[in-house]
């Protein structure tokens, strides 16, 4: 019996380039795979608070492209416990490194330019 996957993607409507890129691969790469896609911490919290949508298996991916949207992110975290996450940080400061890691994700990256890394953890997840 083939696993039920879905992508639950966080990328902040004014993320720029980034989330432009990261939607893009997560579309090319991942084409046959069930899609969300929330452009504010908002809309990504009224879907946290409603259950699983019929999916066995889903994977949050979170896009904090700045400081200010992965301290909002750390809001969420009681809502974000127990899920499978991919947090996407600003950059490689250890303060940042730090603040993403209280959300307990199963992948931490800094922001690169492309997200072949991410899209190999992605693989691997999604293989179970």
């Amino acid at each position: 019996m083939k696993l039920m996957v879905s992508l639950i993607s966080l990328i902040h409507c004014n993320a720029g380039s980034s989330g432009k890129r990261l939607e893009k691969t997560l579309r090319e790469r991942f084409f046959n795979l069930e899609f969300e896609f929330y452009d504010s911490n908002g809309s990504l919290y009224e879907r946290l608070c409603q259950p699983s949508r019929y999916r066995e298996y889903e994977i949050y991916i979170l896009l904090a492209d700045t400081r200010e949207r992965l301290e909002k992110l750390m809001d969420l975290g009681k809502l974000l416990d127990g899920k499978r996450l991919v947090l996407i940080v600003p950059g490689n400061d250890k303060k940042l490194l730090s603040m993403g890691h209280r959300l307990l994700p199963r992948y931490l990256s800094a922001e690169t330019e492309n997200f072949e890394e991410l899209v190999l953890v992605l693989e691997k997840m999604i293989k179970v």
